[in-house]
């Protein structure tokens, strides 16, 4: 099994399906903006042309301790200091595995994708993250080796950094 998690929560993943995304009429990616353009709506800012796959549900772990934690960051915005609250989860390579969410060693999901809620094991909602402003993935890396008393060790975790999307900009919804 190679370790497991304790405090146990399911996080619901929504990840930006970027084929759907540039099939959008008028829509599709901006690299210019480094988000997906709006579609004319009737609206003065428009509509996403932001598409995504289907939920997945995996379990995680919020990170508690000092080097994975849920904290605040803070930054210089031109309309003064704005705190914005950084979930870490972590999640166990051979969930992601059985998922299809590991190829060749490299988890399959990325900056952009969307955190939707996170539930109890049982399905009730512990924390939605509602758009705007949404909570987005914004770093995977590897950690933990695991315990290898009589074998080799082995990455078994994957860290996912996820941050809401900043105020007033258009970015990843």
């Amino acid at each position: 099994m190679r370790g497991r998690l304790i405090q146990q929560l399911v996080c619901v993943l929504r990840r930006l399906d970027p084929v759907a995304t540039a099939a959008v009429v008028g829509g599709g990616y901006d690299p210019e903006f480094d988000e997906p353009r709006p579609v004319p709506d009737g609206t003065q800012t428009g509509a996403s042309s932001r598409r995504e796959q289907a939920a997945m549900r995996i379990r995680c772990q919020v990170g508690r301790d000092s080097a994975l934690t849920t904290g605040i960051a803070r930054s210089l915005t031109p309309a003064g200091q704005q705190d914005t609250v950084v979930w870490t989860l972590l999640m166990h390579r051979t969930e992601l595995e059985a998922k299809g969410l590991l190829v060749d060693g490299v988890p399959q999901i990325f900056p952009g994708d969307r955190v939707e809620a996170l539930e109890t094991v049982a399905g009730a909602v512990v924390h939605a993250f509602p758009v705007p402003p949404g909570l987005y993935v914004t770093g995977v890396d590897d950690a933990g080796f695991g315990l290898a008393a009589f074998g080799t060790p082995q990455i078994n975790l994957c860290v996912l950094r996820c941050e809401p999307a900043p105020i007033g900009e258009g970015a990843r919804t």
